[in-house]
């Protein structure tokens, strides 16, 4: 549990040290992308996963772990929130988009095993892409 807290803070900390070079929501989204991809390789990732599968565990470990990996929702959603309210993004329940966009990052993160890591952040742009033709708000699209 030390190790996905720990691994979770870390994420969480160096996400916000770059979030501030991107302007747009756009811009965060294809960067959460990129960071999502970058620590795909870190061995914790990787130690924390074999751990977890291999272990059968209490309903109150079960609920601590989830809360951990629930930490990035915030982040997600804090950006959804800002897009919508700069009118990038159409008008949308913020937590849906939330959960569509970890399912996505999360998704694809299981080709780490399948496929090296510039395929896998093509294909993490690519899903960015497609989703945005569904959530970009045309009004902004059409400012810019």
């Amino acid at each position: 549990m030390f190790l996905i807290k720990l691994n979770n803070q870390e994420w969480m900390d160096s996400w916000q040290e770059k979030e501030s070079q991107y302007e747009t929501t756009v811009d965060k989204l294809y960067g959460l992308a990129d960071h999502y991809v970058d620590d795909l390789a870190n061995p914790l990732n990787h130690a924390i996963n074999e751990f977890v599968s291999g272990q059968v565990v209490s309903q109150d470990v079960l609920d601590e772990m989830l809360s951990l990996i629930r930490i990035p929702y915030v982040t997600y959603e804090r950006i959804i929130i800002q897009g919508i309210e700069r009118e990038e993004l159409k008008p949308s329940d913020p937590q849906d988009l939330m959960y569509i966009i970890n399912g996505l990052f999360n998704g694809l993160g299981t080709l780490y095993y399948e496929k090296d890591l510039s395929e896998i952040r093509r294909l993490y742009k690519l899903g960015i892409a497609n989703l945005l033709t569904g959530i970009q708000s045309t009004s902004k699209i059409m400012k810019d």
